[in-house]
């Protein structure tokens, strides 16, 4: 996903320059015109002219894209967005070896099917900083080459992300991707250097 284009926006009566964002789960509309649409409420999109043009229970969003461009979102809507187990590169044949408890439905629901005791890949969620010192004795086994730490999100969360970056890094470990993983919580991954 990912996509970002500069556009004339138009969408539930305002109109102006803005900018247009496609990710995962959403569209995110910056600028003149502010607005946040879920990909599940889009019941259609296609091209008019210079214009994407996306329907929704709350009326038609019309971005002026170009005549290049446009064509390359309608590609991108097109695409299934990737699901959360491939996000995290989980399948059954890529499983991941789980720490504690999983109590986020969404992570329940990526992790089943993919989860074994023998795996270079560990995954866990981090609720304080007890549960990242349990993750850290376990990475000093050098089988486990990548961890993933989920995390609750924003400044609210019981282990802040520069803590949890500290202290992988301290540990030998890169951050190298992140995700949602929820509307409560992210992951982070982490690899050995």
């Amino acid at each position: 996903m990912g996509r970002e284009s500069d556009a004339w926006l138009g969408y539930g009566g305002a109109s102006g320059a803005g900018k247009i964002l496609l990710e995962s789960t959403e569209i995110i509309l910056r600028g003149a015109v502010r607005a946040r649409i879920p990909r599940s409420a889009i019941t259609s999109f296609a091209q008019d002219g210079d214009d994407l043009v996306i329907c929704t229970p709350q009326g038609e969003l019309r971005a002026r894209l170009g005549a290049k461009e446009t064509p390359r979102w309608i590609a991108a809507l097109a695409k299934p967005a990737p699901t959360l187990a491939a996000k995290l590169g989980l399948s059954g044949e890529t499983p991941a070896q789980v720490l504690g408890d999983v109590t986020d439905p969404p992570l329940q629901d990526a992790l089943a099917g993919c989860i074994t005791t023998r795996s270079n890949v560990l995954i866990a969620e981090l609720n304080d900083t007890a549960s990242l010192d349990a993750v850290l004795s376990l990475l000093t086994n050098p089988s486990l080459t990548t961890f993933w730490g989920v995390t609750v999100k924003g400044k609210a969360s019981p282990l802040p992300e520069a803590t949890l970056r500290s202290r992988l890094r301290d540990a030998g470990f890169i951050d190298t991707k992140s995700c949602s993983v929820s509307q409560t919580r992210s992951a982070t991954r982490f690899q050995r250097r």
